[in-house]
């Protein structure tokens, strides 16, 4: 669109052609400096303001005008030629953090005031400065659009696009009537907010009639911007909008930047600009760059032909500046290439169409109009599934996604915003561009606010009249996309090729007028494919008229494009589709060849041209382009032949074999069964594989009678089979459920044949105890103090069907028990296992007791909390034997084989040190030698400050301060709460994207039918658990007045007299150093988080009522009979599902106990029942409920508190362990809090002056606290 520049544009546009422009530095740390403190930010105006403004560096406009005016002048001595407005976060929603947002007109009015009088001051003293401008920053808010950050539903952002653009509007409105020259969007995250920006403007321009310049300037994030855009789409993506100077700021410093800035460089026709940091900061946030660093950088960038404009940003300064300025002087500047292409659009990528180009698939399967299985999906809310049908497409090769979803039975402009949504967040589908597609035009208006790249809308057209046209292809101008045209008007749909010719030629007058401001290459032409073989005579020309008529378009109109939807051509032979794919293989070789750019086409059902069987391309192709009268009646025979013969076909088949039927039925009624061809061990490996366990029995007797000696079957086919299962499962080609089942068949198997090896060795006058020597024997113990052994009993079946004998300790098993039993029997190999992170002690004291009694044997270690790196660091150093980290149950045959096989066992235990040394190296330089973390007092000085004055951030007094106990809860209740992500997550039973996760893992092709058989036999064990009488679910809870003291709690006697303590909790505090981009674009330290920043602290007790809860729930009461059975019946896959569902029911009952007291006993939730499953499940709620011995609160000794405040002993006799694990084992325990500001977090490693303080607090022994509570988590090694 043409309007006219203004004066400011014009000098500019002069200037840029002239020399190297410089615009200033930062502002934020010239702020920094002056040590402002928050008076100074509140000043007069803000004196009785309620939230801390400091910080705020935009209010400085209002409150210290003087420093704003003094820094904007030291950049103009410095050589600036353009100065920046403080109006970075100067938008509605930036401000919304600190209760501001109705100031931000007098802010950015205040602001540009500002500039403009030290222009005129600066022009005073120097009245042959030449022309000085004043831009107004606008910064990318604190949101993303394209994105949702904190991870959560992918259909949802925090604001959107109306919300934003409102906000941008008001800012820009704000900013021209100050009288800024340059609108300078900059420090660009998301090219969907960048859009927010740039319509503000665009709708600015179209009002009073002129040409703003505009600057657009991103950061950069990992090759692109944060979004997951590439800089070349982002190029792409602001094009539409013409501005002046596009470029690059913030990220990092020169030297990482200037790849980058090169890249933009070669593939922008704007003029471009670039003002990096002051190198990169230091892990104080501080930048320490020199000024002649930073300008010698950026000379060679000008000098290379990279730059027009140069300045600086964070941790600039003046002197650098004007180092900059100085090293610009009679440098030439770049000239703009001028990159011109066919066709452009975008998502995270560029489609980049030349004349050179191949024919652009559009896939069309995302239209639920074409496609019956996308619209079910859709109608039945699938949503990850009608994103899989997207993926596909791309992976097919589209080059761009149609996307339609208009029906009768959907709101489509929900169901198309949620559905871009969540796209956006698939970057394998993202990077493509996207096609609107949608006959409700307010639909389309909804899918624009939410794309980010440059998309194309289908489609527009003349049929109502051309002010609805222009009013509809203004809209689409203003969001930067490309458009489909159709060639219908007010009479109708065009069906020769001269209407279809005078409706484009129509169109693009219209749409390329000044009115609107096409550029021809955004037009593509869609000349309507019409349907042949109606059985109208007339209709058969359909084909030829489309292609015809492309001729005539592309010559009137040379530079726009032209697309079609093939499978129209093709909507009489719906149920040939052998034929339509052939039609439209042929029609799309002629279009190409007339000069079709691009088509809605299913690749997968597209023949080859050449490839195409002669006789009935011949048919085929006189139909298409009705070059013979009698060519539809040809083509009718021919399918009519075709389907005669077919049926010739199937009745020869038949009777050629008369026992089909028979063998059909036959075949029915051996599923399950092993082919009965093959050998007696190929069956017994097929059932061992497939475990089916009713099967096994007359195969191990045929085995025998065949072998004559059952320690042969056993030793033969049995073993060989179990060999085959678990390199299946080593492989990842069986799953946890069906190796226990194949081991089920192996016990079944040789408990058949028990009996007869019994009674052979007596024959043979055998000893059975010769027999076990042969076998190698492993020794397995949970560790002291710890009572978890699900995965150690999967250990246990998978080694005993490898014919390994497993002796088994059990779990609780102190030290001197598990070195005695190796001195008194030979073990080959010895397995410890644990959960809970003190076990990780008990096993170095262990390993330690091993090496003091010369025991040389190999170790495994498994367990949650066991990792590679521990064993390598804590474990290797204190044994010289082998020490094994066993990842999961599939690792542990191999690494028996190769620990017990003298052929490689030696090379495997010295590569296995060579490992763990390296993995120790590794330890040692990256942390302890170089630890980024603060000392204690300054992660204090960094706590979250919460002001709790406001009301919002206290939680009401709870209706209920005593305690509950629950002695058998109703286990039906508890079901619809049990996570069975979980479950599955807990077998290793994990599908592929887009089925990963229950439930979609039903439908997984590699795991789908096993993970369903899972799930049904969990069903049957919680039936048996509902059943079974015995089985309690118990628990307890109780809220108490609470204060902090510093990092503890304080548990009061008394709510009213808070003066005498009952308990204290004692917390830990993160000292490790973590950076953030803020508010105000400078690099700050966050917070360094306690659970006790989460309450009121004592000194408020009088002013501010607060208040923690602490629960125990247990699901283990009464499992003994079900786990006896399944054990008299040798059934270890049934024997470890129950404790699994175990697990599950106490998840599930923590989970419903702390829906409760939100709901009632606390009572600060009430709408959290209207919270689904799945939201629960993601923790969206108010509070949090953090269990001791996880990462917030690692020292699992705290439990002790729990204990004695709730007296659960004897109130539902859950003990502790002497390490603090609780029995039964499947029991939860933890901590309730309600502060609407309280979220997880991980201490991480921490400091010994915090361990220190930590033993004091406790009134412990320092060597205690580190040896046996904290060891996991310190950042030091200990002396001893």
């Amino acid at each position: 669109m043409s309007h006219k520049p203004t004066e400011a544009y014009n000098q500019l546009k002069q200037l840029l052609s002239e020399k190297v422009l410089c615009v200033d530095g930062a502002t934020g740390t010239e702020i920094q400096k002056y040590k402002l403190t928050e008076e100074d930010f509140r000043g007069e105006l803000f004196k009785e303001h309620k939230i801390d403004l400091d910080g705020n560096n935009d209010i400085l406009s209002l409150t210290r005008p003087d420093i704003l005016l003094n820094i904007h002048l030291s950049y103009l001595s410095a050589g600036s030629d353009i100065i920046e407005t403080c109006t970075f976060n100067s938008t509605r929603i930036s401000q919304s953090h600190y209760g501001t947002s109705d100031y931000v007109p007098q802010m950015v009015k205040s602001a540009v005031k500002i500039a403009r009088n030290a222009i005129k001051k600066f022009k005073k003293e120097n009245p042959n400065c030449g022309p000085k401008f004043v831009a107004g920053s606008i910064g990318p808010t604190v949101t993303n659009l394209s994105i949702n950050s904190k991870g959560e539903d992918s259909t949802t952002r925090p604001y959107y696009f109306e919300q934003v653009l409102e906000s941008y509007t008001e800012q820009v409105r704000a900013l021209y009537e100050a009288g800024v020259d340059i609108f300078q969007i900059e420090t660009i995250t998301d090219p969907l907010n960048c859009k927010a920006a740039l319509v503000a403007i665009y709708e600015l321009e179209q009002e009073l009639k002129v040409k703003f310049p505009v600057f657009i300037s991103a950061t950069i994030f990992n090759n692109g911007l944060l979004s997951g855009q590439s800089i070349e789409a982002f190029v792409t993506t602001i094009k539409p909008y013409n501005p002046l100077v596009v470029g690059l700021n913030c990220s990092w410093g020169c030297t990482e930047m200037r790849k980058y800035i090169k890249n933009l460089s070669e593939i922008s026709p704007f003029y471009s600009i670039c003002y990096p940091n002051a190198g990169l900061p230091d892990v104080w946030g501080k930048y320490t760059e020199k000024p002649e660093t930073t300008a010698n950088h950026l000379k060679e960038f000008a000098e290379s032909g990279f730059v027009n404009i140069v300045g600086g940003c964070c941790g600039t300064s003046p002197e650098h500046i004007k180092q900059i300025a100085n090293k610009m002087k009679g440098i030439t500047p770049r000239v703009p290439p001028k990159i011109e292409y066919k066709f452009e659009a975008c998502g995270l990528e560029t489609l980049k169409i030349t004349e050179e180009s191949p024919f652009v698939n559009i896939g069309e399967r995302c239209n639920v109009m074409g496609s019956s299985i996308f619209a079910k999906k859709v109608r039945g809310k699938k949503l990850m599934e009608m994103i899989a049908v997207a993926r596909r497409q791309v992976e097919n090769g589209a080059q761009i996604i149609d996307i339609n979803l208009d029906d009768s039975m959907l709101d489509s402009k929900v169901e198309m915003k949620k559905f871009l949504l969540a796209l956006a967040m698939e970057r394998d589908v993202a990077k493509v561009p996207f096609m609107i597609d949608s006959s409700n035009f307010e639909v389309i208006i909804e899918a624009l606010k939410v794309i980010q790249g440059k998309p194309v809308v289908n489609s527009i057209h003349l049929s109502g009249g051309e002010e609805e046209f222009i009013k509809h292809a203004k809209i689409i101008k203003k969001f930067g996309a490309a458009v489909v045209v159709m060639t219908t008007d007010e009479e109708g749909q065009a069906t020769t090729r001269e209407r279809k010719f005078q409706i484009a030629k129509r169109s693009y007058d219209l749409l390329t007028d000044p009115l609107i401001g096409f550029q021809p290459n955004d037009i593509i032409f869609d000349p309507c494919i019409l349907t042949i073989g109606t059985g109208i005579k007339e209709h058969n020309q359909y084909g030829v008229e489309f292609i015809e008529s492309i001729k005539l378009i592309k010559k009137a109109m040379p530079n726009v494009l032209i697309s079609g939807g093939v499978s129209n051509l093709s909507f009489s032979f719906r149920r040939e589709t052998k034929l339509r794919k052939i039609m439209h293989s042929i029609f799309l070789y002629h279009s190409i060849n007339a000069g079709m750019d691009m088509g809605i086409v299913n690749v997968a059902h597209l023949d080859i041209y050449d490839q195409i069987e002669k006789n009935i391309l011949k048919i085929v192709e006189e139909f298409v382009l009705n070059s013979n009268e009698g060519a539809f009646d040809a083509l009718l025979k021919y399918l009519e032949d075709q389907k005669q013969k077919l049926e010739e076909e199937k009745q020869n088949k038949i009777n050629s074999n008369e026992k089909g039927g028979e063998e059909l039925k036959k075949k029915k009624q051996t599923v399950d069964q092993p082919l009965t061809k093959e050998t007696v061990e190929k069956k017994i490996e097929y059932v061992l594989v497939k475990g089916l366990i009713k099967q096994i029995e007359s195969l191990v007797l045929s085995a025998n009678e065949l072998y004559g000696d059952p320690l042969l079957v056993v030793e033969g086919p049995l073993l060989n089979g179990m060999s085959k299962v678990s390199d299946l499962f080593g492989s990842g080609k069986m799953f946890l459920p069906q190796v226990l089942k194949s081991a089920n068949v192996m016990k079944k198997g040789f408990s058949i044949l028990r009996p007869l090896i019994e009674e052979s060795k007596k024959q043979n006058s055998m000893n059975i105890e010769n027999e076990k020597e042969k076998k190698k024997r492993v020794l397995l113990a949970t560790v002291k103090g710890d009572v978890h052994d699900i995965g150690k009993n999967i250990v246990n079946t998978i080694l005993s069907c490898n014919n390994y004998e497993v002796i088994d300790l059990g779990i609780r098993v102190p030290a001197d028990k598990i070195i005695n039993t190796l001195k008194e029997q030979h073990f080959d190999v010895l397995g410890l296992s644990g959960l809970i992170t003190p076990s990780l002690n008990e096993m170095i004291n262990v390993i330690k007791e091993l090496e003091r009694n010369k025991l040389d044997i190999p170790v495994l270690i498994g367990g949650a909390t066991t990792s590679a790196i521990h064993c390598a660091v804590k474990m290797a150093p204190h044994y010289s034997g082998s020490i094994v980290y066993i990842l999961d149950a599939s690792k542990c045959i191999k690494a028996v084989k190769n620990l017990l096989n003298p052929e490689v066992c030696e090379e495997y235990k010295s590569e296995l040190k060579r490992k763990q040394q390296m993995l120790r190296d590794q330890y040692t330089n990256s942390v302890i030698a170089a630890p980024l973390r603060l000392k204690l007092e300054q992660a204090r000085d960094n706590k979250l400050k919460i002001d709790w004055s406001i009301a919002s951030n206290l939680p009401p007094r709870p209706n209920k301060l005593e305690q509950l106990v629950f002695e058998n809860y109703d286990i039906e209740e508890l079901i619809p709460y049990i996570d069975w992500k979980q479950f599955f997550v807990q077998w290793k039973m994990k599908g592929k994207y887009p089925c990963r996760f229950y439930p979609k893992v039903f439908d997984d092709k590699k795991i789908g039918k096993e993970a369903k058989k899972l799930f049904e036999d969990a069903q049957e064990i919680l039936e048996k658990i509902k059943q079974n009488k015995e089985i309690k679910c118990k628990g307890t809870f109780a809220l108490y007045p609470a204060n902090s003291d510093g990092d503890d709690i304080i548990i009061w006697k008394n709510d009213e007299n808070r003066t005498e303590e009952l308990n204290r909790f004692h917390f830990l505090r993160q000292q490790f150093v973590h950076e953030k981009l803020s508010v105000n674009n400078k690099i700050k330290i966050q917070n360094n988080l306690s659970l006790a920043d989460f309450v009121v602290p004592k000194e408020l007790k009088d002013q501010y009522k607060d208040y923690i809860g602490c629960f125990v729930v247990s699901s283990g009461f009464g499992l003994e009979s079900l786990l006896k059975e399944a054990e008299n019946s040798e059934n270890d896959y049934q024997k470890i599902l129950i404790k699994a569902m175990a697990d599950r029911l106490v998840e599930a009952f923590a989970e419903k106990l702390h829906l409760e007291i939100r709901n009632n006993y606390w009572g600060y939730e009430k709408f959290d029942k209207n919270l689904n499953i799945t939201d629960l499940f993601k923790e969206k709620y108010q509070g949090i409920r953090p269990a001791v011995g996880y990462p917030s609160i690692p020292d699992h000794s705290e439990k002790t508190i729990i204990w004695e405040l709730l007296d659960v002993d004897n109130t539902i006799g859950v003990n502790l362990t002497e390490n603090m694990g609780m029995n039964p084992q499947s029991s939860v325990s933890g901590l309730i809090l309600a502060n609407p500001l309280s979220k997880y977090f991980s201490i991480g490693r921490i400091e010994k002056d915090q361990v220190v303080d930590y033993a004091k607090r406790k009134n412990l022994s320092l060597e205690v606290i580190e040896k046996t509570w904290l060891n996991s988590i310190l950042a030091y090694e200990t002396e001893n």
